[in-house]
């Protein structure tokens, strides 16, 4: 019989395998709607331009779904992991107990990354409609997609690498989940400034910046944030006595059994 921890458990995995998917569905399912039903099969210059396109209904509605999720995610008391296993002082700069403000405010961010879009000058266009240029309205998006991501990759260093286990660093999967939390938030912070670069170099001086390199370090740093919170999820690399939702995937198939939980094994976060 299921316990309420038990259940709180599966609870909090299934939310946070809803985020990953919902950030690796982005990219991709926005650019395969557009390819499949549109007349113009243009890769467009970045996500957010697809706000204009047939794809606009899983835009929208893929944002509006992160953002509601993360809004309401119930937020683990920060007693359970009062050991931080990252030593950068960035880690430091909020407290646990300010977990859920800073993911209430990523899903306030992803909410105006929908409903205010930049404008429609994207090369190759597939626009369906478009407003009036707007410098104002433009720059509102960007700030609320940047600073989105930024959260994403403080979440992902900074408080999936926590943990309730002094002696974690004897514990193989929490080291290499750790190892995953990092470099996916490397990445995306690294995705996020490259754009801002780009953009100032596109701005102000006569290089030639590509014109769908933005679409591409949104996909590097939507990619990272979805797998990190996968395996915050339990979706793999789990400890020993913990099985995985591809482990219990696996054994479902095989067997049409589930895999039951050893808690004496599968205490550490």
């Amino acid at each position: 019989m299921a316990t309420k921890d038990n259940i709180a458990d599966i609870k909090f995995k299934s939310l946070r395998h809803c985020i990953g998917l919902l950030g690796l569905a982005l990219p991709s399912v926005i650019v395969l709607h557009q390819y499949i039903f549109g007349k113009n099969h243009y890769l467009q210059d970045s996500i957010s331009h697809y706000y204009y396109t047939m794809s606009a209904p899983w835009f929208i509605g893929i944002l509006w779904g992160l953002g509601l999720v993360l809004i309401f995610y119930p937020t683990p008391d920060p007693n359970s992991t009062p050991y931080s296993t990252c030593s950068w002082r960035i880690c430091r700069l909020i407290r646990p107990g300010y977990d859920g403000t800073l993911t209430a405010v990523s899903g306030i961010l992803a909410i105006c990354v929908a409903i205010i879009p930049t404008n429609e000058n994207s090369s190759d266009s597939c626009a369906l409609f478009c407003y009036e240029d707007s410098t104002l309205r433009a720059g509102i998006h960007y700030f609320s997609a940047g600073a989105m991501l930024l959260i994403f990759s403080y979440m992902s260093i900074c408080i999936f690498t926590r943990t309730n286990d002094p002696y974690w660093k004897h514990n193989t999967w929490k080291v290499r989940r750790n190892q995953v939390y990092i470099w996916s938030g490397m990445i995306t912070f690294l995705s996020v400034v490259t754009v801002g670069i780009l953009a100032l170099i596109d701005a102000f001086t006569d290089i030639q910046v590509p014109s769908k390199s933005t679409y591409w370090l949104e996909v590097t740093a939507l990619v990272p944030f979805g797998i990190s919170w996968l395996v915050k999820g339990g979706f793999m690399l789990t400890n020993d006595g913990d099985p995985s939702t591809l482990e219990q995937a696996r054994q479902v198939l095989a067997t049409g059994k589930v895999i039951r939980k050893n808690s004496r094994k599968a205490g550490t976060k």
